[in-house]
């Protein structure tokens, strides 16, 4: 009977254990990078040149499938115009396809969030929509590590404030950082 027991307390290790080993469904990023900067429209002034600047990404992703992950996001950019530093926030929700080539993972995919532009210097920060479609690389390191590299760009199709619309059309940026599991 105690060989049993003992069996059985190993197999189970075992099996722990290869359970702990297989491909993680869950992973977490943080990148920083370059936001190229861009034209952008403000209501009552016309078209404002945006500087580049650095920018900041943090995400979560979820496999919802093979070759399909769902997450969340938080992206900051520091810009300026006119002279008057700005910076955009956005959080949002983002889907992502996951496609092997080799050991890099190559994945496509779109984001939508809820931004946040303030602007030194005014009492009233511009809010809006914000739609993009995004390229990531995968580069394992080591089991479970990568190194992620994306290019992506922020819009705001949609927004403003109480006084004017304020919108742009894609405004790229490239980072690049450390990814853990996924």
């Amino acid at each position: 009977m105690k060989n049993v027991l003992w069996s059985v307390v190993a197999i189970s290790i075992t099996w722990a254990t290869a359970a702990v080993a297989e491909k993680k469904t869950w992973g977490i990023g943080a990148r920083v990078g370059f936001f190229m900067g861009g034209e952008v429209y403000i209501e009552g002034l016309g078209d404002v040149d945006a500087d580049s600047g650095p920018a900041f990404v943090i995400d979560a992703d979820f496999a919802v499938s093979e070759k399909l992950s769902l997450g969340a996001f938080f992206f900051n950019a520091q810009t300026a115009a006119y002279g008057y530093d700005a910076s955009i926030l956005t959080i949002g929700v983002k889907i992502k396809g996951m496609f092997q080539a080799g050991t890099v993972s190559l994945r496509p995919g779109l984001a939508l969030g809820y931004q946040i532009t303030s602007v030194d210097g005014l009492s009233e920060d511009a809010t809006g929509m914000d739609v993009a479609a995004l390229f990531e690389v995968h580069v394992p390191i080591k089991p479970d590590w990568a190194f992620v590299g994306e290019l992506s760009f922020n819009t705001q199709p949609s927004g403003g404030t109480s006084d004017a619309d304020v919108t742009w059309g894609p405004l790229f940026f490239v980072t690049a950082g450390i990814g853990y599991g996924l």
